[in-house]
C-alpha cells in the first residue's frame, strides 16, 4: 500500500511539474475563440427587475423604467484555433475539475455591422408614424449573456465605430415610451459587411411611462 501511495504522489507531482499555466486553465489546448454569425436568432422584449432579466410575453405591459430593451441575439458558429501543449497526457485537468472558458469571447472573426434599421410597426409619436425608422430614438448596448460589456451608445455612434462585432447579444432601448400608441413592435434589418442581411420582427408589448 505504501508503494502504491508513493507512486500516486510521484505521478501527481510529475503532472504538476510539467503543467503550464495554460494547462491549469484547461490548456492542453490554447484556445482563441471567435464566432461567425449565421443568422439573427432572437428579437424579443425583456424586462429587468433587481438586475434579473425576464422575457416579456406577447401583449405584456411594461413600464419604461422596468424595460430592459429589445434583445438581438445572433446565432453563431464558434471558430476556435487550437495549439497542442507540450504534453499529450495529463490527469491534472481531471483532478482540478477544470472548466474551459466560454466560447466566442473574442467576438466576430471578420464581421462588422454595415447598417442597422429599426422600423416601428405602430404610430410611435407625431414624428415617427407606423413604417418609420426610429433609430434616432434608440440606444444600443452590447451584452455577454445578461451582463453589459460596453457603454450605452446611439446606433449612429455604434455604426461609426466601424469595429468588428464583439458580442452575440445586443440590446436596443428607446429613450422614451410611445406617445400615440402603447403597442411597441418593430422590424429590425441588419446588414453585415460580408453582405449577409437579416430581417426579423419582434413580438408586441405595451410600453408605458
Amino acid at each position: 500500500m505504501k508503494h502504491i501511495g508513493l507512486t500516486i504522489l510521484m505521478v501527481i507531482g510529475f503532472c504538476f511539474t510539467n503543467c503550464s499555466n495554460d494547462d491549469l486553465n484547461c490548456g492542453n489546448f490554447e484556445s482563441r475563440p471567435f464566432f461567425d454569425i449565421q443568422s439573427l436568432e432572437e428579437l424579443r422584449h425583456y424586462s429587468v427587475l433587481d438586475n434579473i432579466q425576464k422575457v416579456l410575453e406577447d401583449s405584456s405591459t411594461v413600464q419604461l423604467n422596468e424595460y430592459a430593451g429589445l434583445s438581438m441575439w445572433f446565432d453563431v458558429e464558434y471558430i476556435v484555433n487550437s495549439q497542442k501543449s507540450n504534453y499529450d497526457f495529463s490527469i491534472i485537468n481531471t483532478l482540478l475539475a477544470c472548466t474551459p472558458e466560454p466560447q466566442g469571447l473574442e467576438g466576430s472573426k471578420e464581421e462588422k455591422m454595415e447598417s442597422l434599421e429599426v422600423i416601428t410597426l405602430n404610430d410611435f409619436d407625431a414624428d415617427h408614424l407606423s413604417g418609420s425608422s426610429i433609430i434616432d430614438l434608440l440606444t444600443l448596448q452590447e451584452f455577454e449573456y445578461d451582463s453589459p460589456v460596453s457603454e450605452v451608445k446611439t446606433i449612429s455612434e455604434y455604426l461609426d465605430q466601424n469595429e468588428l462585432i464583439k458580442t452575440e447579444r445586443i440590446f436596443l432601448k428607446p429613450t422614451k415610451a410611445p406617445e400615440l400608441n402603447q403597442d411597441f413592435q418593430v422590424q429590425v434589418k441588419v446588414q453585415l459587411t460580408g453582405g449577409e442581411m437579416y430581417e426579423v420582427t419582434s413580438n408586441l408589448v405595451k410600453l408605458v411611462n
